[in-house]
């Protein structure tokens, strides 16, 4: 699952520019009814919160140039998550700033690449910028999906690290926050499409390599 729309937009657990901070802290004191009056501060501060508020598994379907490839993760918080094929058979693990690969089925993982500070600290800041330049920001609040109440927040963005046109629609819960579906579109010299479903699941835990 390396390189898939989701790899592309994980969040850091390194601090976000103050500006960002701010602007969450003040969206995170207001009641459910007061969130949906102000979509472009709503769908701003999902872009920076792409791990989600608790630990979830995330069913991953992506097409590229007309191929379809299925996995799953499953995250604990910022940057710390384990990438499986369709079977379920483990590839890949993010811990911190530590980058993992296995061709053993997660019996072994190899260490392929530690992060710097500064690394992951434009990470966290390239995805403040996507959010802060985000555009085309729509918003339809308290709408029905698989019998829950969700808002469908969609932005327009450009990608920070190559300039990828990029386009996301959430479905988060109108009570919880919860991110129950994540659509994303990247537009490159290919389009790649991925469906991310996901559900909370405090089961998950991780290998510590």
């Amino acid at each position: 699952m390396r390189g898939s729309g989701l790899d592309q937009v994980r969040a850091s657990r390194h601090p976000l520019p103050m500006r960002t901070l701010l602007a969450l802290a003040a969206l995170l004191t207001l009641s459910a009814p007061a969130f949906a009056q102000d979509c472009e501060a709503l769908t701003r501060a999902q872009m920076v919160m792409v791990d989600g508020p608790v630990p979830m598994r995330q069913e991953i379907t992506s097409s590229v140039a007309g191929n379809e490839y299925k996995g799953t993760a499953v995250s604990t918080g910022a940057n710390k998550a384990m990438y499986m094929d369709e079977n379920g058979t483990p590839q890949s693990l993010s811990l911190d700033e530590n980058f993992y690969s296995t061709t053993d089925g997660g019996e072994t993982w190899n260490l392929v690449q530690t992060y710097s500070a500064e690394d992951l600290e434009k990470r966290a800041t390239d995805l403040a910028t996507q959010a802060e330049i985000a555009t085309d920001i729509e918003c339809q609040f308290n709408i029905e999906m698989d019998g829950k109440t969700v808002h469908q927040l969609q932005a327009r963005t450009v990608l920070q690290s190559n300039g990828q046109d990029y386009s996301v629609i959430y479905w988060v819960d109108a009570q919880s926050g919860f991110p129950w579906r994540i659509e994303t579109e990247f537009v490159g010299a290919t389009i790649t499409r991925t469906i991310q479903i996901n559900s909370p699941d405090e089961t998950i835990t991780l290998p510590q390599p």
